[in-house]
C-alpha cells in the first residue's frame, strides 16, 4: 500500500514538473516569435527608408523578387517552399530563421511562417504598392500576421477580405475557423490566423513595428485596412 501511494506521488510530480516544462517551452516558442516579428518590423522600416516609403509586394510569383519574400510558381507547397532569401525584404534581415515561427509545425520545411498584409500592396503592376505616408493610423494597420498552412492556395500574402464583405467590427477568427461560408474566391473571405501560443494566442505586426497579442477571435477586420 505504502508503495502505491509512493508511486501515485511520484507520478503526480512527474506530471506536474512536464507541465511547467511544456508550458515553458512554449513560453519561450512565444517569446522567440514575438522577436522575430520585431526584427522584421525593424527590416520593413529600413526598407520604407530605401524605397521612398514605398512597401514591398505582399505576393509575386517566382521569379519575380519584389515581394518581400519570394515564392515558387504559383504558390507555396511543402515540396516548393517560400525563398525567403530571394525576397525584397532579405537584405535588411540577412537570417531566415526569422521567417519561421517555432511553434509552427510545418515552419522548417515552408521557410515562413508569417504572411503579410495584402491590403498594402499585391500587384503593383496593377494597382499601384500603399505608401507609408498614404496610412493615416500605422498603430491600427496590421503589417504582418501568423498563418497556418493552406495545401491549396498558400502564399506569402494574408488574404484581408473585402470591404463589401465584412464590417469592421466583425471579428476574425483562428484557424480553423472561417467567416462567411466554405467559397473562398466569391465572398472574399479573410484568411485564417494560426493562434500556436499559450492560450491559443496570435501575434500581430504593425506598420508602426510594435507587435501585439491576441487571444481567439480577439482581432478585428478593421486592422487590415490602411486608413488613406
Amino acid at each position: 500500500m505504502e508503495l502505491l501511494v509512493a508511486l501515485v506521488i511520484i507520478a503526480m510530480v512527474l506530471g506536474l514538473v512536464l507541465s511547467v516544462i511544456v508550458h515553458t517551452r512554449e513560453s519561450g516558442w512565444s517569446r522567440t516569435c514575438l522577436n522575430n516579428l520585431k526584427q522584421l518590423g525593424t527590416a520593413f522600416q529600413i526598407y520604407l527608408q530605401d524605397y521612398d516609403g514605398t512597401y514591398p509586394s505582399a505576393i509575386r510569383s517566382y521569379p519575380d523578387r519584389s515581394a518581400w519574400v519570394a515564392m515558387p510558381e504559383p504558390f507555396i507547397r511543402l515540396d516548393r517552399p517560400a525563398r525567403p532569401e530571394e525576397g525584397s525584404l532579405y537584405p535588411y534581415v540577412r537570417n531566415h530563421e526569422v521567417y519561421i515561427c517555432p511553434a509552427d509545425p510545418l515552419g522548417k520545411r515552408l521557410r515562413l511562417s508569417y504572411a503579410m498584409n495584402n491590403k498594402l500592396g499585391t500587384y503593383p503592376d496593377i494597382i499601384p504598392n500603399i505608401l507609408d505616408s498614404q496610412i493615416f493610423n500605422h498603430s491600427k494597420t496590421a503589417l504582418l500576421v501568423e498563418e497556418p498552412f493552406n495545401p491549396h492556395y498558400h502564399s506569402t500574402a494574408f488574404a484581408s477580405g473585402e470591404l463589401r464583405c465584412f464590417s469592421p467590427a466583425q471579428p476574425l477568427p483562428c484557424h480553423p475557423e472561417r467567416i462567411c461560408g466554405e467559397s473562398y474566391f466569391p465572398c472574399g473571405c479573410l484568411g485564417q490566423l494560426a493562434c500556436r501560443h499559450v492560450g491559443r494566442t496570435t501575434h500581430v505586426l504593425f506598420c508602426d513595428a510594435h507587435v501585439k497579442t491576441y487571444s481567439p477571435g480577439g482581432v478585428q477586420l478593421g486592422i487590415f485596412f490602411p486608413e488613406i
